[in-house]
């Protein structure tokens, strides 16, 4: 599915940044129709350089693996991308629309006036 959701990207003009396993998935046959992966369709790929199989720990008696590590190296190559967009903004005098803890003061009020400002841009689930 997330093949056809990253052409469905690229058929509307897009730009796609996927965030993948490059040892593993370039050595991988494709499981889609269309014989691509993920990171062949992508314009910016993010290697998260994850252990094959996506686990780290070997739970010998059972003969599993368990323990991912693509979770915390792709949710730390993702913050990394969001704090230099944020860099990239401040330094050209733009304020980044970021929400607020809920928990300092004015941070509801502050989110209000934002989601406000954005709302036409936004969908809520």
């Amino acid at each position: 599915m997330h093949i056809d959701m990253a052409q469905y990207v690229k058929e509307k003009g897009n730009k796609l940044i996927a965030v993948t396993n490059l040892n593993e998935s370039s050595q991988a046959k494709s499981l889609h129709s269309s014989g691509k992966k993920l990171y062949e369709l992508a314009d910016v790929v993010l290697d998260n350089c994850g252990e094959p199989g996506d686990c780290s720990i070997n739970i010998e008696k059972y003969g599993i693996k368990v323990g991912p590590t693509s979770t915390i190296a792709s949710a730390y190559l993702l913050d990394s991308v969001i704090l230099q967009a944020i860099e990239i903004l401040v330094d050209k005098g733009i304020e980044p629309p970021i929400m607020k803890s809920a928990n300092v003061e004015y941070g509801r009020t502050y989110n209000d006036q934002l989601m406000e400002k954005y709302k036409d841009r936004l969908q809520r689930v």
